[in-house]
């Protein structure tokens, strides 16, 4: 039998958000041998440290963070590891790179060497290497050196406004566009036991432009403090000194901050086979939801009018797709390893040998949900053979292993974040949490399929974004972009069908 126990989480979206704060800090950081250590609170309550360090080495440019922050989703106490290094010429040309991610059970690490054609990445995780060769980021962009030369000289002249392209390996090679807004107003602060003047500017950055992050910085660049709205609480990160920074030992609790309480209950959730929802902000923000799969998004006045029918999805040109991208092995969607395709040939054992693909997803489905066994909140994000071999997880994990025995099948197929209604969750009840699912491209219809859940899929699930999870999509990136929704969305159910 089935076994289904709904296990939500804050979506992935926590790495590339720290990853965000780093790249604020790091892009505002004086070219000078020292380090920075900030403070981490969420909501006023201490979560973590970071360390900014930036050096000159035989005419090499050296540019470093370090992050670590505790988070509790549900009374489990998470902690998010990154780690990232970045090495350039001294007129500004990139060298290598070097990440560190611990989100699963074991760290991811990659490295970068930029060459003349390309880009030489070397991934290694629990003794597995894989080594390919990807193309050089588009377009002009600064390292991080370089960038922090580019808005000293921005500040120095008083610029109101000035957008800076960088890249931050932790969010792989997709250059992201920060924009700098003088705020008005100049202050005066301690800064390292020394007064300075401090400047305010608001930041956005270019894949999550609804996430506004307000930071002040002295003349020079240093930033002293950034301020980030997020689930009506404000997480900053504040310069001090290492011994204050390290002594943040708090977990603050954000997955109940998360929940969505709509107007009213739904009856019998998993059994629903078409709603009707009226979602939109509660900030004044512009709320954009995709039509993917059953879904189906329309601007309205007073919100987006969003209609979910089981069954529904409409026919997509595969001639227009980029089917590789959806079939691909990745850090995370791993499924050319042993221990996948073990599964698979598990998971398909019973199935006739001319079983069609729809057969065969749901088939996927099925097992996945029976497979973990164990249904927990410890970990954030772990790739699919962390949970081959783990047999546990949440949402997260049950989508990542499915997606990736889809592509092992030879399906297309990728992964959803969003909201989902349950009737009781960690002590609250009739709420929707944050959730993933997976897509499967069968025939030329994207079919969503959770393996949470009794059935295939149900009316009862809201989608914000659909990434492939591919290590050079920037992945992350685009999970990011709902981080701006979370705690600033009301949801009213206008319909449900069964």
């Amino acid at each position: 039998m089935h076994r289904s126990v709904q296990r939500l989480k804050l979506a992935p979206t926590w790495p590339a958000y720290v990853a965000a704060v780093a790249l604020l800090l790091l892009g505002g950081g004086t070219a000078r041998a020292e380090e920075y250590w900030y403070r981490i609170e969420l909501g006023g309550t201490p979560a973590g440290w970071m360390v900014a360090r930036e050096a000159e080495q035989a005419g090499r440019r050296i540019s470093e963070s370090s992050t670590r922050l505790a988070l509790k989703r549900g009374g489990t106490t998470l902690s998010l590891e990154m780690a990232s290094r970045f090495v350039e010429s001294a007129d500004g040309k990139p060298l290598r790179a070097w990440t560190r991610q611990l989100l699963g059970q074991a760290p991811i690490e990659r490295r970068y060497e930029f060459l003349a054609d390309g880009v030489r990445v070397v991934t290694e995780q629990g003794g597995e290497r894989r080594e390919e060769r990807r193309p050089l980021p588009d377009g002009e962009w600064l390292t991080p050196f370089a960038a922090q030369g580019e808005i000293r000289r921005q500040l120095a002249a008083g610029a109101d406004r000035f957008t800076i392209r960088t890249l931050d390996p932790q969010l792989g090679l997709q250059v992201v566009e920060v924009t700098w807004q003088r705020q008005a107003g100049v202050r005066r602060a301690a800064v390292n036991g020394e007064e300075r003047e401090v400047y305010r500017f608001l930041q956005r950055l270019s894949y999550a432009p609804a996430l506004e992050t307000t930071i002040d910085v002295t003349a020079d660049g240093l930033p002293v403090r950034t301020t980030t709205p997020l689930m009506g609480l404000e997480m900053t990160a504040v310069l001090t000194d290492r011994e204050t920074a390290l002594e943040t030992a708090g977990a603050p609790e954000l997955l109940v901050q998360s929940f969505v309480y709509p107007d009213r209950p739904i009856e019998r959730p998993r059994e629903a086979r078409r709603a009707v929802y009226r979602v939109k902000s509660n900030n004044g923000g512009v709320l954009v939801l995709p039509s993917t799969g059953s879904q189906r998004a329309e601007p309205r006045e007073d919100g987006v009018r969003v209609t979910v029918a089981v069954g529904s999805s409409p026919p997509v040109d595969r001639r227009g797709l980029e089917l590789q991208e959806y079939l691909r092995a990745s850090t995370f969607i791993d499924h050319r390893a042993p221990a996948i395709r073990r599964l698979l040939a598990q998971a398909t054992a019973g199935l006739p040998a001319d079983a069609g693909d729809a057969a065969r997803a749901e088939a996927l489905r099925a097992f996945v949900g029976d497979y973990l066994s164990e249904k927990n909140l410890n970990s954030l994000l772990a790739t699919a053979t962390e949970v081959a071999a783990s047999r546990a997880g949440d949402c997260t994990e049950h989508s990542v292993l499915l997606t990736a025995l889809l592509r092992a099948a030879g399906i297309p197929a990728r992964v959803v974040t969003g909201l989902v209604y349950v009737d009781h969750f960690a002590g609250s009840a009739e709420l929707f949490g944050y959730h993933m699912w997976s897509q499967a491209l069968v025939g030329d219809r994207w079919l969503d399929l959770d393996a949470t859940t009794p059935r295939p899929f149900d009316a009862a699930h809201l989608a914000f974004s659909t990434t492939a999870l591919n290590d050079d999509q920037g992945a992350l990136l685009e999970m990011a972009s709902i981080v701006p929704l979370i705690g600033a969305l009301e949801v009213d159910v206008l319909e449900v069908e069964y």
